[in-house]
């Protein structure tokens, strides 16, 4: 069987819009050779989600975005979101899908939290969404504290900067009272350099004279605590011997004492003394008790020493 130019070159043009088509789906991520389950996830934005974008579960790609629709319900517009995962993989009802950013230069994808409870999701049923913070918002969520202490930093900077706005001038005068002091100064060192000079040199020779092994401080301190140990020594020898004619002459008068020498020691040797004071005041105490007893007669006593009675 001939076919005529024409048809061979329509079969060749449909030949490559076909595979023009599988081409361009094989790009997008469309597998024919593997078979895959649909589900749906509604979210309230889909910031950037585009048709074919990544499904993947722990970084690995498990599937495509298929499908974005606008879903109006009760006055709501939300978006459905169709994804085709491959049908190896078993989802249950509690998995979530996130969606979130897939790299920094603002693509998305879809990451599917895998929970392994309930029954296995069949194909076209519908799973739970959510969407995860982006990298603007978290960088947002950063900055905004910073700027603010920044901005309050600018605002207290301005309020120096105004409060300053009106003191040049007394800046200014301050700076040239500093110049004119500068300046006073270096007159005064000028016109007495020589006598300044004059002093360091004194303080030299003063230093060295100090600073001299035979004539300086150094042997007149040695001299001095010569002199001081001198001086102890001198003192305590005349202490010491004080205290001993001191100790002689104590046990010299104790001696003497002992031996009845003078008028103590007679009176500590001779008990004389004491009887002789004992019968005295034995007779004072009777002649009290009998001044007491007869006191008429020694007022008649009295009267004949006056010269008063006997007339």
């Amino acid at each position: 069987m001939k076919f005529s130019k024409e048809a061979k070159v329509g079969i060749l043009a449909v030949v490559a819009i076909a595979i023009l088509y599988l081409g361009f789906n094989f790009l997008k991520g469309t597998d024919f050779f593997d078979p895959s389950n649909s589900y749906y996830v509604v979210y309230n934005s889909v910031d950037g989600l585009a048709i074919s974008n990544p499904v993947k579960v722990n970084g690995y790609k498990v599937g495509r975005v298929g499908s974005i629709k606008l879903l109006q319900q009760g006055g709501e517009t939300r978006m459905l979101v169709g994804l085709e995962i491959t049908s190896d993989l078993e989802i249950y009802e509690g998995s979530e899908a996130v969606l979130e950013d897939d790299g920094l230069l603002g693509g998305k994808s879809i990451k599917l939290n895998l929970q392994q409870r309930g029954a296995v999701a069949n194909d076209g049923d519908t799973l739970r969404g959510s969407v995860d913070k982006s990298l603007q918002e978290m960088i947002q969520e950063r900055a905004d504290p910073i700027v603010a202490e920044v901005d309050t930093t600018l605002h207290r900077v301005n309020n120096i900067l105004t409060g300053l706005s009106g003191s040049g001038d007394k800046v200014d005068q301050a700076v040239g009272e500093l110049q004119l002091t500068a300046e006073t100064l270096k007159y005064i060192v000028l016109e007495n350099r020589k006598d300044i000079n004059a002093i360091a040199e004194n303080l030299r020779g003063l230093t060295e004279t100090l600073n001299d092994e035979q004539n300086g401080i150094k042997p007149f301190l040695v001299k001095m605590n010569q002199m001081a140990d001198s001086l102890n020594n001198l003192e305590l020898k005349q202490t010491v011997a004080n205290a001993n004619q001191a100790i002689a002459n104590l046990e010299e008068v104790t001696k003497g004492l002992q031996d009845g020498e003078g008028s103590l020691g007679m009176l500590l040797k001779d008990d004389s003394l004491y009887n002789n004071l004992n019968r005295s005041s034995e007779n004072l105490d009777k002649l009290l008790i009998d001044v007491r007893k007869h006191p008429g007669r020694y007022l008649d006593m009295r009267f004949n020493l006056l010269g008063i009675g006997g007339r």
